[in-house]
């Protein structure tokens, strides 16, 4: 399918969104109205702030316009100029300043409040009174002139117009002092420079001289030298370590001594003899134990094994000094080590610190050095401009005051009607915004075909009474249908005519559709259509009897084609033979309730709403919960006898599911057409591939 099929979906939904937000007009409209109002009232109750503006012409003289602007607005905001207003106006007891620097964040607040608990008095310090100040000084110079504008914001007016007339007094103050040929003090600063900076030189040589390690080199012996610092760390840990394992062995063994039970332990002895003694100490026992029941009172080996016992114990005695001495002459070798390790860590560390120190101090010349170096251009290159100036005989640029501060009659800030009519604005917006993703995300908002049943108005009446209530025409088809049906049908349709009925739901009544049923639905279209109105037919039973009695054959797409992107409204609208009525067949595909509930049917059925005057929809019973509730009338057809209850239950459901009118045309079934059963065979055919 290429885009220009599919082109007139987005038609659809432009035409569906621009109606969704007409009808929420009244809704954006109030809701920007409230926005503004609260905008209005919260603008209003914020503190005003007035200010006071001075005018300065900047006379060139012979340089530029552009650097000589510049340059007087920098001296307008230099720190310099500030700090000597702020003392002329005593800013630091003023409590508009006092307030800014205290309430600047909350330390400043809380120690504010404590000094006012304690009784104690300060005043706020000089860098948030020039904050404060930096904030409402506002200077700019006007595009494509020689004016500045210097402002000056406060909540007093008059304080406003006195701070706005001090900066530009000051200002002239400081020209005033200013000196006129500045080729002499520069002069005095670069000789002075120089001499800085070949005393910097000289002392970063001396530096490099008297320590050789804070160069490449040295900083090589710097990393050997920190990376033997992690080694000697590394093998002190192991020292004490094993010192500490060595003396909890020793411990150990001076325990089982005084207690005559070594410790059976290989770990903490670690002696092969020790182990042979120790087993040797065993086999006597088990022996004895094994020769006590045997042996006599007065026998003469009796004493044997406590000998050998004796013996052994004494021999594992004194293996367990020895081994406990070996122990202590290792731990003594170990401290020894440990010393020597410390020692050393001491006199590298001692290395490293001097040789980071040295590095410090030459950073510290070299960045000397370069400050000085770039001081030293920028005062050669004034002092050229000063000698080419003094050269030329120019003058430098001259201002005067065009006008000076009066008193604000109105607030400089807040701007409330600008910004209401901002926010008012963003807020119909962003209404618009909301109306319209709802309604993409929904479907439409009438547009929009939901299954919920809406509640009955009231208790059904019988179907003699509604045929009573709601058509008060013969609604009935006699037996020369031809010549009734017909007239039935045009006072019908002049009923909808009349009514302005745009969306027609036609359907059958139950038992009614088993024979062959009439083209109600293609009469009733007909009908409007003669009268002059433009009248489309859209058929979602797919049964055939609408395509027969529009004379329209063969597998053409339809409305299910259309909702599923597969074809353009020009491909599916197809024309009467007899009448100026529109048609389109349901489709390629089978028309389903789901397909109908989805945004694309609800979208192409709002645009068809919008460009017929009469959309007559010929549908099936279970598509009535979904269609009825956006209709504007329904006509249940039946050729069923008067008062027969099968007809009943579709008038209930349509009763139920729809607040619009229900007229009920009764007829006889007529007898089915060649071409009525062509059409039929056709569609089912089509259904079943």
């Amino acid at each position: 399918m290429t885009d220009a099929g599919r082109r007139p979906v987005g038609e659809i939904m432009v035409r569906l969104l621009f109606k969704s937000l007409t009808k929420a007009l009244t809704f954006v409209t109030l809701f920007s109205l409230f926005v503004g109002a609260v905008a209005f009232f919260g603008l209003a109750s914020l503190t005003p702030t007035y200010q006071g503006r001075v005018m300065l012409l900047i006379d060139p003289g012979d340089t530029p316009d552009g650097v000589s602007l510049a340059n007087q607005v920098q001296i307008l905001r230099s720190s310099e100029l500030a700090r000597v207003v702020a003392d002329g106006l005593d800013l630091e007891s003023n409590p508009e300043y006092r307030a800014a620097a205290e309430g600047g964040s909350l330390l400043g607040w809380l120690s504010a409040t404590a000094d006012k608990l304690l009784g104690r008095t300060q005043s706020p310090g000089r860098d948030h009174v020039l904050t404060a100040y930096f904030q409402n000084l506002e200077v700019s110079a006007v595009p494509h002139s020689s004016v500045v504008i210097i402002g000056f914001s406060s909540i007093d007016p008059q304080f406003a117009v006195r701070g706005a007339n001090a900066i530009a007094d000051e200002y002239f103050d400081l020209r005033r002092d200013a000196p006129t040929n500045p080729a002499p003090v520069l002069t005095a600063a670069i000789a002075d420079l120089r001499d800085r900076i070949a005393e910097t030189e000289e002392a970063i040589k001396d530096h490099r001289i008297n320590n050789a390690g804070s160069g490449t080199e040295g900083q090589v012996a710097m990393a050997l030298r920190r990376q033997r610092l992690s080694d000697l760390n590394a093998e002190l840990t192991r020292v004490r370590s094993r010192r500490s394992e060595a003396e909890i062995r020793i411990a150990q063994i001076r325990t089982g001594l005084d207690a005559g039970t070594l410790p059976d332990n290989p770990g903490i002895l670690g002696s092969r003899e020790f182990q042979r003694l120790t087993r040797q100490r065993g086999q006597p026992t088990t022996q004895v134990g094994e020769r006590v029941p045997s042996q006599q009172p007065d026998d003469p080996d009796a004493g044997e094994p406590t000998a050998t016992r004796a013996d052994l114990d004494q021999q594992i005695a004194i293996e367990a000094r020895a081994m406990m001495d070996m122990l202590k002459g290792e731990t003594t070798r170990l401290r020894v080590r440990e010393a020597e390790i410390e020692r050393d860590l001491t006199r590298l560390s001692a290395a490293i610190a001097a040789a980071d120190q040295a590095q410090a101090r030459l950073d510290e010349l070299e960045r000397k050095a370069v400050s000085d170096g770039e001081l030293l251009q920028t005062y050669l290159l004034r002092y050229r401009e000063a000698l080419d100036r003094q050269g030329v005989q120019s003058e430098p640029a001259e201002p005067r005051i065009i006008s000076r501060a009066s008193v604000p009659t109105a607030a400089h800030y807040p701007r409330v009607i600008p910004v209401t009519a901002i926010v008012m604005l963003a807020a119909f917006l962003l209404a618009s915004l909301a109306v319209i993703a709802r309604t993409r995300t929904s479907g439409g908002t009438n547009g929009h075909m939901s299954r919920a049943k809406p509640t009955p108005p009231g208790p059904l009446p019988s179907v003699k009474q509604m045929r009573r209530q709601d058509l008060q025409v013969d609604p009935t088809f006699a037996t020369t249908v031809a010549s009734q049906r017909q007239e039935s049908v045009s006072r019908i349709s002049a009923r909808i005519a009349s009514e302005r009925r745009r969306f027609i739901l036609v359907t059958h009544a139950d038992g009614s559709n088993v024979g062959d049923r009439p083209p109600a639905a293609a009469a009733l279209a007909r009908a409007l259509a003669r009268a002059d109105h433009r009248t489309v037919l859209i058929d979602l039973r797919g049964d055939g009897v609408s395509n027969a009695a529009m004379a329209i054959t063969g597998d053409r797409p339809g409305f299910t084609d259309l909702v599923a992107g597969e074809a353009c409204f020009a491909e599916v609208i197809a024309r009467d033979r007899q009448s100026r009525t529109h048609f389109v067949a349901t489709g390629r595909k089978p028309c389903t309730v789901e397909a109908l509930a989805g945004p694309s049917a609800a979208a192409i059925l709002e645009t068809l709403t919008h460009t017929y005057d009469h959309v007559v929809i010929d549908c099936a019973h279970d598509m009535i919960d979904l269609l009825a509730p956006r209709s504007d009338i329904s006509v249940v057809v039946d050729g069923l006898e008067a008062g027969d209850p099968r007809t009943e239950p579709v008038l209930r459901r349509i009763v139920a599911a729809s607040q619009s009118p229900v007229l009920h045309l009764a007829f006889e079934p007529a007898v089915r057409t060649p071409e009525a059963a062509n059409a039929a065979a056709v569609m089912k055919k089509g259904k079943a591939a």
